[in-house]
């Protein structure tokens, strides 16, 4: 599955509203984040955690 499309799955069922809402707090979503990356990288071998930190690292290098 394609990590952004799972991140944004998964921060629309913790808040069933849309992510743009400026009423979210920056920190509840940054710690939500972490929280599910977190869950499903500790579910991962040594190799497929390196692959997601490597994406990872790609996807937020070409963000900024």
């Amino acid at each position: 599955m394609d990590l952004k499309k799972f991140i944004k799955e998964e921060v629309l069922k913790i808040y069933k509203e849309d992510i743009d809402d400026v009423s979210l707090n920056v920190d509840e979503c940054y710690r939500d984040i972490l929280s599910l990356l977190q869950k499903y990288a500790r579910q991962l071998s040594d190799d497929d955690a390196y692959a997601l930190h490597e994406r990872l690292k790609s996807f937020f290098n070409r963000a900024i």
